[in-house]
């Protein structure tokens, strides 16, 4: 009687899965454009956008002052902290901390403890 009962249950629950997985289809990227062409770019449009991009890149390059923010866990806790600073200070950084480890410690060093 039980195992009846279990059997009848698998069989529903089965069913059910079944019935959702076969509903869901999946599209990439590239059917999901051809399908609709209305909205697809064409081929001048992307090359406007890769132009128009390049400009803006060329325009301004990165600058020692520009100031760089990143999200950073400190050493002994899982609560983020936004560090800024700027692009020079964090590769002088770089540089002191690549030092320090090409000499194994002897040579160079961490001038500042976070």
């Amino acid at each position: 009687m039980k195992k009846d009962r279990s059997m009848a249950l698998f069989a529903v629950l089965l069913s059910a899965l079944l019935a959702g997985c076969a509903g869901q289809q999946e599209v990439s990227g590239d059917a999901a454009l051809q399908a609709n062409d209305a909205e697809a770019p064409d081929a001048e449009t992307l090359q406007e956008i890769r132009l128009n991009a390049e400009q803006v890149a060329l325009q301004r390059p990165p600058q020692d002052s520009d100031v760089v923010c990143e999200r950073i866990a400190p050493t002994g806790s899982h609560i983020p902290q936004r560090r800024c600073v700027t692009r020079a200070a964090l590769r002088e950084e770089t540089e002191q901390a690549q030092e320090w480890l090409r000499s194994d410690g002897t040579r160079g060093g961490i001038t500042e403890v976070r």
